[in-house]
């Protein structure tokens, strides 16, 4: 046989291996289908439901000062000092 024809061998074998694998690795990951009708008319009424609340309003979380939420408008400059 042919050595460039050897080295085509070599070379072409572990791509069409590393081929199909990502192929069974994206055909594994896949989503899982609901597995009857009324589960999944359940989960998008679910999912409707979500999408209807309404979006938090600025400044009606906690107060973020210095990158640090404080929940209990304590003072925590002197926290861990000894």
């Amino acid at each position: 046989m042919n050595v460039r024809l050897d080295i085509l061998a070599w070379l072409l074998v572990p791509l069409g291996v590393t081929l199909v694998a990502l192929f069974v690795v994206g055909w594994r990951a896949r989503p899982k289908r609901p597995s009857d009708a009324h589960e999944g008319m359940a989960e998008m009424e679910k999912f409707r439901e979500a999408m209807a609340k309404p979006l938090p309003t600025l400044g009606s979380g906690p107060a973020v000062i210095g990158g640090h939420a404080d929940d209990h408008g304590a003072d925590t400059s002197q926290r861990g000092a000894a």
